[in-house]
């Protein structure tokens, strides 16, 4: 799985659940048709996009997604690009930096109190701060992409 993605604005939420997934995904407010494609190109990214003006012009490095359900948008990128078992939640969500374990005393008073206490991993994004841990959103994150036959494709 080599695949880096450039997600335009048409498809931010996209992006979103690519990093959860793991996957280097950037995202960008740009909306021209030329500008996005030199992007792609200069970063060897492939473009994901709702824009249907893509789909006149040939090029590898562009995909247009055909829904505008996030998850059947996701569950098409996964099958179109053959991605298998991503390593999941090791990207930041807000800027697709790689998070790095932090010891647990390094958080302290950056977490909940109750987060501080009950969990003992945690990954920091070295770019923007971001503090992640396994709380509940990770398995809410599991059990949605089970419900959305995601899962079963990835694993």
């Amino acid at each position: 799985m080599g695949e880096k993605f450039l997600c335009d604005a048409t498809c931010h939420r996209l992006a979103k659940w690519l990093r959860f997934l793991g996957i280097d995904t950037e995202t960008t407010s740009e909306y021209r048709t030329y500008p996005l494609l030199r992007m792609a190109e200069k970063e060897g990214r492939i473009l994901l996009s709702r824009n249907k003006a893509f789909l006149k012009i040939e090029n590898p490095q562009v995909y247009v997604l055909r829904s505008d359900f996030i998850f059947e948008e996701l569950k098409d990128v996964i099958e179109h690009f053959g991605i298998k078992n991503p390593l999941l939640f090791t990207r930041c969500i807000r800027c697709n930096s790689i998070l790095e374990r932090v010891k647990k005393e390094e958080v302290k008073g950056r977490v909940p109190y109750f987060t501080f206490k009950h969990f003992d991993e945690f990954k920091v994004c070295p770019h923007c701060n971001k503090i992640y841990w396994q709380g509940s959103h990770y398995e809410l994150i599991k059990k949605r992409l089970m419900k959305e036959g995601i899962w079963e494709i990835l694993f």
